[in-house]
C-alpha cells in the first residue's frame, strides 16, 4: 500500500492505496483538511490567534469564554488559567466551543 501525500494543513481522506491482483492501484488518493484548518479556495488555511477550528464548523470561531489561544491552526481553545471544562457535567458536552468555568464557591 502506498499513501496519499498531501499539504499543509491536510491529511489524507483514503490512508492507503491498495495494490490489485492484476498489479494496478485501486482506490483514490484524497486529502482534506486537518481538524484545525479550514478549507479555502483549494487549500487549507490555519486559523489565527484567538479563534478555533473544528470540522463540525464551516469558519473559523472566536476561542469560548474563559479560553485563548496564542497559536494559530487550533481545533480546541485551551482554558484560562484558574478554569476548566467540566466533562463530569452532564450540561457540558465537552465540544471545542463550550466555555470553560471556574471552580465552584
Amino acid at each position: 500500500s502506498t499513501s496519499a501525500i498531501c499539504g499543509a494543513g491536510a491529511e489524507s481522506d483514503n490512508p492507503a492505496l491498495q495494490c490489485s491482483s492484476g498489479g494496478s492501484w485501486s482506490g483514490s488518493p484524497t486529502c482534506g483538511c486537518s481538524d484545525a484548518f479550514l478549507s479555502s479556495g483549494g487549500a487549507c488555511e490555519a486559523c489565527g490567534a484567538g479563534k478555533f477550528h473544528s470540522v463540525k464548523d464551516e469558519e473559523c470561531k472566536d476561542c469560548p469564554a474563559n479560553s485563548m489561544s496564542t497559536e494559530e491552526a487550533v481545533s480546541v481553545c485551551p482554558c484560562s488559567e484558574g478554569y476548566y471544562r467540566n466533562t463530569n457535567d452532564p450540561n457540558n458536552s465537552d465540544e471545542p466551543d463550550d466555555g470553560c468555568t471556574g471552580k465552584p464557591s
